[in-house]
């Protein structure tokens, strides 16, 4: 069953559960070749809201076609660097372009804009939220130093300096305290130290070596597990050594230098890396072997281990994701004659406690290979996983098969669909599904009729259509700002007023959007400009 909503082709998916339902956001790009391209990248959530790059173009949506927009650019040549953070409701991270080399770029959900709080930097790294405050690596013309921002206006505020030989490496929120790997300013080598986001509270308690460095924040991956801390560097003889750490020198201790370098891509997409207690679960490829296998480790020598759930098997263990107490991934768990199964894996956070969640033979229509890009939400847990009946589809459990339900049919009929890059933001579950008819395309789990945890009203306008002088029946002393977007997403009026009147005879004909915020509530509606 397909419902078409009065703002266009918004697609809903027959079934739902209490108010929701998985339904397609928006055919952002119509035709079955001019949807999302292959290269587009999650940046990340705030706000019920998910924030997408591609071809490009910086792309918010709220979980509705009218709050789906294009609200920025990546400038020329432009990438996301790996550090992205959520503070205050909003979403932050890091561009570097040809056009102003490294910038820190802040996006708000709420008035849906984008804004470049720092710019024209050589480089900035390693952005951290911290205590109600944002922290990052910066090179400047002079010095690299660590430094708190000022985000009303983008002052910095040096914690300690870094050697730029090396610079700073991984960083870490831990236990109240921020961990760095960096070159020492004062000593030679790299250290491991930490710091509590004030000018002279920096310790180098740990070091690790003085030499050429090659690795990287997708490599070292440092890794919160309760009292303990984990990530691979080298240590002088081996460049992919792993560490465990309490935050003391004494604490800090090699636990295995067996395993290669493995460079964790996509790290939020494909999570390969879980905790559970003060234990680490993690893929691993071996020394000379280049397999994908399950590795553990409980913070010493003698627990950190590869784990099998059948002899020799390449598990390739992804999607890791706690859920009642549990972790719960998806990997080959048993070798078959043809070829060897996957699907769900679960443990305690013990080897011997690790085996398969379930025997999906038991389900009438899941089947085989499922639980792809597992996640939890709301509760619950949620998956891609093949149907008898149907494609790849959204699948929602409480980790038992008698309560495991498909949500999705993105692609009714005969031809099948598949989706993936789930990401959990506040009421909405959002994922990318690809369909022969519509390609790739933004998908939304979430409440029928609001995505966002604001009272979203319409707003009295008029005249509409109008030609000088906008009347706005719900402006009043409260109102902290009037915002008009195009219906491209471009930003094109922003003015605090307390006037019941805002003047748009600048703007050219065609159809826009009126967000009015106040103390109490956001208000919008659209008008016509003639």
């Amino acid at each position: 069953m397909k419902l078409i909503t009065t703002l266009g082709t918004l697609l809903l998916f027959s079934f739902s559960i209490y108010s929701q339902s998985a339904r397609l956001v928006t055919d952002f790009m119509p035709g079955a070749d001019d949807g999302f391209s292959d290269d587009l990248e999650i940046i990340g959530t705030a706000r019920n809201s998910i924030v997408i790059a591609d071809e490009g173009n910086i792309i918010l949506s709220n979980g509705f076609e009218s709050g789906t927009m294009v609200i920025g650019s990546l400038g020329t040549d432009g990438r996301v660097l790996h550090n992205r953070v959520q503070l205050d409701e909003k979403l932050y991270f890091l561009i570097e372009n040809d056009d102003t080399d490294y910038s820190l770029i802040e996006v708000d959900p709420l008035l849906e804009e984008m804004r470049t709080v720092l710019s024209d930097f050589p480089n900035l790294s390693n952005l951290v939220a911290f205590q109600g405050s944002l922290y990052l690596t910066v090179e400047d013309a002079t010095d690299d130093f660590f430094a708190r921002v000022d985000l009303s206006n983008g002052s910095l505020e040096n914690i300690f300096n870094v050697n730029s030989f090396g610079g700073m490496r991984d960083i870490l929120v831990h236990n109240d305290l921020i961990y760095t790997i960096h070159w020492s300013a004062d000593r030679d080598g790299a250290w491991l130290a930490s710091n509590d986001g004030t000018p002279g509270s920096l310790n180098e308690f740990f070091f690790f070596y003085d030499g050429s460095d090659f690795s990287s924040v997708s490599t070292i991956n440092m890794t919160s597990a309760a009292d303990f801390f984990y990530l691979w560097y080298n240590n002088g003889s081996n460049p992919y050594t792993m560490f465990r750490s309490d935050g003391t020198e004494t604490g800090t201790i090699e636990l295995t230098g067996a395993l290669d370098r493995v460079d964790f891509f996509d790290f939020d997409a494909n999570r390969a890396i879980g905790t559970i207690g003060n234990s680490i679960f993690f893929y691993a490829n071996e020394d000379g072997d280049f397999r994908d296998y399950l590795w553990m480790s409980d913070g010493t020598v003698a627990g950190t281990q590869r784990v099998e759930l059948d002899a020799g098997l390449n598990t390739q263990p992804r999607f890791f994701t706690n859920y009642n107490g549990l972790l719960y991934f998806r990997g080959f768990h048993t070798a078959g004659n043809f070829s060897d199964l996957a699907g769900m894996i679960v443990t305690d956070g013990t080897a011997a406690g690790t085996q398969r969640a379930w025997d999906v033979a038991d389900h009438d229509e899941l089947q085989n290979f499922e639980a792809w890009h597992l996640i939890e939400h709301q509760g619950l847990l949620y998956f891609d996983g093949p149907s008898e009946t149907n494609g790849n589809e959204l699948w929602q459990s409480d980790a038992t098969l008698a309560n495991t339900v498909r949500l999705s049919d993105i692609s009714p009929g005969d031809e099948d669909g598949f989706t993936f890059n789930y990401r959990s933001s506040g009421a909405n579950l959002f994922f990318i599904g690809v369909t022969p008819d519509l390609g790739r395309e933004l998908y939304v789990f979430g409440d029928n009729n609001s995505s966002t945890e604001d009272i979203i009203n319409q707003v009295n306008l008029s005249p509409n259509p109008v030609t000088d002088r906008l009347l706005i029946d719900n402006l009043d002393a409260g109102t902290k700002r009037v915002l008009i977007y195009n219906m491209q997403g471009a930003l094109m009026i922003n003015e605090e007023s307390y006037e019941n009147h805002i003047r748009v005879s600048d703007l050219d004909a065609g159809s826009y959007v009126l967000k009015l915020i106040t103390d109490e509530n956001v208000y919008s509606s659209i008008f016509v400009k003639h």
